[in-house]
């Protein structure tokens, strides 16, 4: 079950909502719980053990980790690393066991049959937020969560549960014990929400077709227009697919009570890739910041330990994304751009306006030739694209620009390149100062009609993916 589908706008959502504020308090976070895993189970029931597994272990390491606090510091590291190690381990088995032994196979010539291995929906994500409850609860960050219920609430939360934000229980630990729900914040999710999904249908969808057709087509087949459409179309898709399930999610949990951190700022309105990974994927960033980088010492170790901590931070978020060297080398890609501008104070060269035309088309550029690493199925299939986009490859076009010159690109193009920049920042976000009640009428409207558009739209096609899913 999507949050763009017909099942679970029309009963699974408007059920839990009912059942949740018709209740007493007291039963509210179970309500919650119960709802979170049958969307779960809906999803692959076969995986549910793995989740709560995953959930036991995070509530026994707390509890052993808390009451152990004045034992000596080489045993307490001790505890922390056998316990990270029992909560990474499905997800090494999961996601990472075939890609690991076939490249150590292929690398000594051995004979190896690859295994047929599903993984969970979301293992990526509820990984990392059970990881950085035991670390917050080793620091003495949080305290650990007594109740075994609430802290599965926590890691299986359905709005965030298979596709982010990564939310820290820190966050969010005083509204699991204890939230009074307002209208006005419902008001707000629901906005969120309804904005949310008409991105998701009627941005990421129409891209996503497009970029499917074109990376679909042999590198042959391409020319350099084409190439440029399909690269566009996906950068696109990726960002409107990513940040529209991330409203959403933010959303729904407004409509409970709820409040995440916002998840991405308009990246493609960066002027470095430093400042890009601070506005996309902003959980995922930002985990890697505290939980990663700066246990390594971070930028307070000498320089050539620094660009080292860079790289494996960098590395490991590409693996994250997936156990492809794609996906690798598209982490090692933009880490190599980052270690570039900190060594030359690139980033901070942005005075002027020609200078910040200049460096948005840098980060453009770059940030777009990497999204076809990340897209693409394979090294070789990337490498070629790429040399097809800049005509290095003599191709024999099927299609010219003109082929894709229609009003089903040319007008959701126009409205979607302002919103990427963010042209409709206002219409959800929380205003800096209160709006009329005209106006607020006004921008509801337009919400509630951009909503029903996009319900009609759904109902008119069956492409419906999500991206992000398979993280």
């Amino acid at each position: 079950m999507v949050f763009s589908s017909f099942t679970f706008i029309s009963v699974f959502l408007p059920l839990v909502l009912l059942v949740y504020y018709l209740a007493p308090r007291r039963f509210r976070n179970t309500i919650l719980l119960g709802a979170s895993l049958v969307f779960y189970a809906w999803g692959d029931y076969r995986y549910l053990w793995v989740l709560l597994a995953g959930v036991m272990v995070s509530y026994v390491a707390a509890l052993i980790l808390e009451r152990t606090a004045a034992s000596p510091p080489w045993q307490r590291k001790l505890l922390l690393a056998f316990f990270v190690g029992a909560d990474l381990a499905p997800l090494l088995w999961y996601k990472y066991s075939n890609f690991f032994v076939s490249n150590i196979a292929e690398a000594f010539h051995l004979d190896y049959t690859m295994c047929t291995i599903v993984m969970p929906l979301g293992i990526s994500f509820y990984t990392f937020q059970s990881l950085s409850y035991i670390v917050d609860v080793y620091r003495g960050t949080c305290r650990a969560q007594r109740r075994l219920l609430d802290l599965t609430l926590y890691i299986s939360f359905f709005p965030q549960l298979v596709a982010g934000p990564i939310v820290k229980y820190h966050d969010v630990a005083g509204a699991i014990d204890c939230r009074r729900e307002s209208l006005s914040q419902f008001a707000y999710g629901l906005r969120r929400f309804m904005l949310g999904f008409a991105k998701k249908i009627l941005f990421a969808n129409v891209f996503g077709q497009i970029a499917d057709s074109v990376y679909g087509t042999p590198v042959e087949q391409l020319g350099v227009s084409f190439s440029w459409v399909g690269a566009l179309a996906y950068m696109l898709q990726i960002y409107f697919d990513f940040s529209a399930y991330s409203d959403m999610a933010i959303g729904l949990g407004a409509m409970f009570g709820f409040s995440f951190l916002e998840n991405f700022d308009y990246p493609y309105r960066s002027l470095s890739i430093t400042e890009f990974w601070r506005r996309w994927h902003i959980s995922l960033s930002t985990w890697f910041k505290e939980y990663l980088y700066i246990p390594l010492g971070g930028n307070r170790v000498p320089h050539l330990r620094n660009l080292a901590n860079l790289w494996i931070v960098f590395f490991l978020t590409g693996l994250w994304h997936g156990a492809e060297w794609t996906f690798v080398v598209w982490g090692l890609y933009h880490g190599a751009f980052i270690i570039m501008e900190k060594a030359t104070g690139w980033h901070k060269r942005t005075n002027g306006p020609l200078l910040k035309a200049v460096h948005s088309v840098y980060l453009l550029l770059v940030v777009l030739i990497g999204w076809v690493f990340f897209r693409a199925d394979n090294l070789s299939h990337a490498l070629h694209y790429i040399a097809t986009m800049f005509g290095l490859l003599e191709t024999t076009p099927i299609h010219d620009l003109g082929f894709y010159l229609s009003y089903d690109l040319i007008i959701p193009l126009l409205l979607a390149l302002p919103a990427a920049f963010g042209a409709w920042h206002n219409l959800v976000r929380i205003p800096s100062c209160p709006r009329s009640l005209a106006v607020q009428i006004v921008i509801d409207m337009a919400i509630l009609l951009c909503f029903a558009f996009a319900i009609a739209f759904l109902a008119g096609t069956s492409y419906n993916p999500f991206i992000y899913f398979r993280f």
